[in-house]
């Protein structure tokens, strides 16, 4: 981190960012020549407007290097010039090796803290760079403008960076309470409570919005699918998909998720013309293509279907390289002293006042099925995949899983803040989230009374149903569900893991195979409760349309009987397919052939 960057922090530790001024930044031996070049600036009256502010950014797209050299050339002779700063920022930011970027955003929020978007630059990256020291430039910020949308929503991001997905809602919450407008902010609200499985009062905020954005309709839709309400669900995204004006890709893809064959061939001209007007290589087409896949899968098409699957996962595999092997690439690295480092970790339990359940495995495994029923017991809360934070990172994703010198506290700390914004007050509740899986010694070790229940689901299914499902591309460690490959190889690395740690702590570990699940759900869940020191209750057993919230991409799934998945057998076209996939990199194993 360099001088600038050191005392740029300073300043905002002593929460003063917003009173320095650019003096303070300049280097004792530049000083004069500098001052020098603000005289003359002082009698040239030099600063550049917005239209070449944006000219210049057109050229940093096309040469780069040019178009710095030339910011240079314009900061020297005039220092003072907030736009060029925070453009130069913008564009260092943007390259692979940032020089500067940040003390750049900065300068220019310190010489004008009266525009919006040079605070908001700032805020942006210095939240990318350091997250608790973007919490002290956003309070600074709410001290001098505590309407200001913009301050609070950074704030809220910050929290949610930090894990403190509680603290962001309860700033949003009041934000929200105490302004009328503030588009923005009521977005970001509903889209936490969704989160928090409160999608009735979700939708009460976004219905307070006026007008109806496409983005406001389209969250609209995910609280009612999360709480089961698909008619409304499959309206709010047509009507968001047929908002004029642009292309609404995402709410298509959303809308081919839970309507039914009737409201899909009305919509497939529609979905088709915005397919073929998109540009091949762009997200839009991708998201096009899994909503033509939907489609064309409910009609029974699967040649047709897989056509568009593997069109719009062409798009993450070409787009994300470097995170399709994330998982797979761990199998050599993960031996017999990554497992007992684990649990040899050194570490004080918390004092938990419910019994943890921790559902893993690999996605579309039938864990939200099982999840779903569990939480019908009067004594269980189901809370979906939980957010736990270790340092910057998510726990769940590759980035921590080789770390053995795993923060404790921190870990726990996050922890409990996520159980007081999901609302724990249950005696047993439910983690889903599945990539736990590579952290069940360290779990173990913190909730030695816990439960991990390990599902597992036929190979080729699993690889079917994530390569036709769309998970959101921002997330790290969801890439390889893009390629069949990659779905097979991490898979087999889940499995491997689970395995292991079924020998190493088999009192915490039980095995649920979703086809036995399937066969005598009321045998498993009897069992499962057992191990809980729970006694059975009918409402368990019922068949019931209308099912708790569920936030996952089984939303609309886990109301459906569990024997509708007894027998589903891959259309053919898809097990060749898969086959043809697996055999090419020699994964394919007689064992483990495909449905008759």
């Amino acid at each position: 981190m360099n001088q600038r960057l050191n005392i740029v922090i300073q300043e905002l530790e002593r929460g003063a960012f917003l009173k320095i001024h650019w003096r303070q930044f300049c280097k004792a031996k530049r000083r004069n020549a500098l001052s020098r070049n603000v005289l003359k600036l002082n009698q040239k009256k030099v600063v550049l407007a917005q239209a070449e502010l944006v000219s210049l950014l057109s050229l940093w797209k096309e040469m780069p290097e040019k178009a710095l050299a030339l910011m240079d050339e314009l900061l020297l002779l005039n220092p003072f010039d907030a736009g060029v700063h925070s453009l130069k920022g913008i564009c260092l930011l943007g390259m692979p090796n940032d020089t500067g970027g940040l003390t750049h955003l900065g300068l220019a929020a310190g010489l004008n803290p009266n525009d919006q978007s040079c605070l908001e630059n700032f805020g942006k990256a210095l939240k990318r760079a350091d997250p608790q020291v973007s919490l002290t430039f956003y309070k600074d910020w709410l001290e001098i403008a505590s309407t200001n949308e913009g301050a609070v929503i950074g704030y809220a991001d910050a929290l949610l960076v930090i894990g403190d997905r509680l603290g962001a809602l309860q700033v949003l919450e009041e934000f929200c309470k105490k302004s009328i407008g503030h588009i923005e902010a009521k977005k970001r609200y509903a889209g936490l409570l969704i989160e928090k499985g409160c999608s009735e009062i979700a939708a009460t905020v976004l219905n307070s919005v006026q007008p109806k954005t496409a983005e406001v309709l389209d969250l609209l839709g995910r609280a009612s699918q999360t709480s089961n309400q698909r008619h409304k669900a499959v309206a709010y995204y047509r009507e968001a998909a047929c908002l004029p004006g642009s292309v609404k890709p995402g709410a298509w893809r959303a809308f081919t998720t839970c309507a039914s064959v009737s409201e899909l061939d009305s919509a497939y001209p529609e979905i088709l013309s915005c397919f073929n007007e998109s540009d091949p290589r762009s997200k839009a087409r991708m998201s096009l293509g899994f909503a033509l896949g939907n489609v064309h899968i409910k009609n029974g098409r699967s040649e047709s279907a897989l056509k568009y699957y593997q069109q719009a996962n062409s798009y993450i595999a070409e787009n994300f390289k470097q995170n399709m092997a994330l998982w797979s690439e761990l199998e050599d690295k993960i031996d017999a002293g990554w497992f007992y480092s684990q649990l040899e970790l050194q570490t004080k339990p918390r004092k938990v006042l419910s019994k943890p359940v921790f559902i893993v495995g690999s996605p579309r495994s039938g864990s939200s099925v099982l999840e779903e029923r569990l939480s019908r017991h009067s004594n269980i809360q189901g809370l979906g995949e939980l957010i736990v934070r270790k340092g910057k990172q998510t726990l769940a994703y590759q980035g921590d899983v080789l770390d053995l010198n795993f923060d404790t506290a921190t870990f726990l700390a996050s922890y409990e803040r996520e159980l007081t914004f999901q609302g724990l007050n249950k005696p047993v509740f439910i983690d889903k989230q599945l990539f736990n899986v590579f952290h069940l010694g360290r779990l173990v070790r913190c909730f030695p009374n816990c439960l991990i229940i390990a599902t597992r689901r036929d190979l080729y299914k699993v690889i079917w149903s994530c390569f036709r499902s769309y998970f959101d591309i921002s997330q790290l460690g969801l890439h390889y569900t893009a390629d069949v490959v990659q779905i097979a190889k991490t898979v087999k690395l889940m499995d491997r893991v689970i395995d292991t740690w079924m020998t190493l702590i088999p009192d915490n570990m039980m095995l649920v195979e979703h086809d036995d699940f399937c066969n005598e759900p009321i045998s498993i869940l009897e069992n499962i409760l057992s191990k809980l020191d729970l006694k059975w209750e009918p409402e368990m057993g019922c068949y019931r349309k209308q099912v708790t919230s569920c936030r996952t991409l089984s939303s609309l799934q886990v109301s459906e009987p569990v024997a509708n998945y007894r027998h589903q057998v891959l259309p053919e076209v898809v097990e060749e397919f898969i086959t043809s996939q697996l055999q090419a990199h020699m994964l394919y194993d007689s064992r483990e052939s495909p449905d008759s």
